[in-house]
């Protein structure tokens, strides 16, 4: 008998950190967040993950959104995904979850101006250049900031 298994959009806990830590390093090797930074931001912010569900393994978490969050706007500071399930419309589903369940927020985030697949993903869900950061990133990278309106805007 085959087991069961599915994948779920759930809100992250502080007891996921040693998951999220792992895809952290491995996602921005250069740049990762540490437990410690991970687990401050729990303490006062939100992040939504992608699971996969099985009933033979635990739960693995295949992408994440770390985001901050106030009455009327969204920052997004980190979106990671699992490097060996990527291509697989996880952030895509990742990020389609926050701006449904957040729709009247305004939601805003900022990327290395050279991550032309990051800058897809972004634009594909209606997310516009808003502006630009020149050298903002230690390797002198620009950032383009980037904003999706909410629906009462």
């Amino acid at each position: 008998m085959e087991a069961k298994t599915e994948i779920l959009v759930q809100k992250l806990e502080a007891d996921h950190l040693p998951s999220i830590a792992t895809l952290e390093r491995n996602c921005f090797p250069e740049s990762y967040w540490s437990e410690d930074q991970i687990l401050s931001h729990f303490s006062s912010q939100h992040g939504i993950g992608i699971f996969y569900k099985s009933e033979n393994f635990a739960d693995k978490i295949l992408c994440y959104i770390l985001y901050l969050e106030n009455a009327w706007e969204i920052e997004i500071l980190r979106i990671g995904t699992d490097t060996n399930f990527r291509r697989k419309n996880y952030a895509s589903l990742c990020i389609r979850n926050l701006i449904q369940e957040n729709s009247s927020k305004t939601i805003l985030l900022e990327v290395d101006a050279n991550n032309s697949k990051a800058i897809q993903l972004y634009r594909k869900h209606g997310f516009q250049f808003v502006d630009k950061r020149k050298a903002y990133y230690e390797n002198g990278n620009d950032a383009h900031l980037f904003m999706r309106q909410g629906l009462l805007q």
